[in-house]
């Protein structure tokens, strides 16, 4: 939580990050940008925005 808040901020200051999570859900309302990863492969690279619009989405990258 407390890590989350510090995120935000920087992110809000204009500083990138590189986020590696397993929480996608907590990622993504962090993010502006998104690349999902499988076994090194990329499954999407995009902006978050795409997947919270369209959760369908984001359920059927992650059932792969």
């Amino acid at each position: 939580d407390e890590c989350y808040r510090v995120l935000n901020g920087l992110r809000d200051q204009g500083v990138t990050i590189v986020l590696v999570e397993q929480n996608t859900e907590r990622a993504l309302k962090v993010a502006d940008q998104a690349v999902l990863l499988e076994a090194g492969n990329v499954k999407f690279s995009g902006a978050t925005s795409e997947l919270i619009s369209d959760p369908s989405k984001l359920d059927v990258l992650m059932s792969q």
